[in-house]
């Protein structure tokens, strides 16, 4: 519970910055507070930019993350158009992790724990489908914010199961990264269900008209902004209720020593 407090806290005084210019109220210490806001910020975009990337590689489209220093944030552009090596290579990059995990030699599950090949080929097959379908996209443009959340999950499961090798500093600034991202995001898209003004300021970002990612998905589904942030929303849930039963499971699963 410490760890979470304190984190909490940590996190909380490293957003009061974003949430300054969000929600447009004055901030003392503004320039004090701004030095780990935009530290932790800048590894929150260089792991949604990271999203982008994998997720063209893995459609078979050649990209390259960089930050963006003109308008703040980041951009990944893919260098050529698809090409179906790249896609293949993919695949069979898909086939044997499969065959690897089906062999019962993963590393978190033995011959008496299947759950992961099953969850693993549940996911190729989905990406199966997203590739042969203009689905892959929205996948795309979706993995930036997915990459925060999954990164976010992965550095709080490192801290709560102890997971981290440099001590209790490293298991802090684990899970004070992972709530700052939550935070982050949740402020985000709570702002751009309910806020037309939180709508407008999103849709101008990067100097041009309706450029972000939640605009483009919801301009390829033909779905609203706020429809598109409130499914944002509840991918975060579920995310966080597979870390509490991954952290459960780990537990009652974790060797006591003799």
């Amino acid at each position: 519970m410490r760890l979470f407090v304190i984190s909490f806290l940590l996190a909380s005084l490293c957003l009061l910055p974003f949430l300054s210019e969000w929600l447009d109220f004055n901030l003392p210490l503004k320039g004090v507070l701004a030095i780990p806001y935009i530290g932790l910020d800048y590894m929150r975009i260089f792991f949604h930019e990271l999203g982008h990337c994998v997720t063209f590689w893995l459609f078979g489209y050649p990209a390259v993350p960089t930050f963006d220093f003109e308008y703040g944030g980041g951009m990944t552009y893919p260098v050529m158009g698809r090409i179906w090596l790249v896609q293949g290579i993919s695949f069979a990059g898909m086939a044997a992790g499969i065959y690897y995990l089906c062999r019962g030699e993963g590393v978190l599950f033995d011959n008496e724990r299947r759950l992961l090949p099953v969850i693993v080929v549940l996911l190729t097959l989905l990406i199966i489908g997203l590739a042969l379908t203009q689905g892959h996209n929205v996948a795309i443009l979706f993995m930036g914010y997915g990459a925060e959340i999954f990164i976010a999950v992965f550095c709080m499961a490192r801290a709560v199961l102890g997971l981290t090798r440099y001590g209790a500093v490293e298991k802090y600034l684990n899970m004070t990264f992972g709530l700052y991202v939550m935070a982050y995001n949740i402020v985000l898209l709570r702002s751009l269900m309910t806020s037309d003004i939180a709508q407008m300021a999103y849709g101008m970002q990067k100097g041009g008209e309706l450029q972000g990612d939640f605009d483009q998905i919801a301009d390829r589904l033909g779905a609203t902004l706020q429809s598109v942030a409130g499914l944002s929303l509840g991918f975060m849930g579920l995310m966080l209720i597979g870390l509490v039963a991954f952290v459960v499971w780990w537990k009652n699963n974790e060797e006591v020593p003799a």
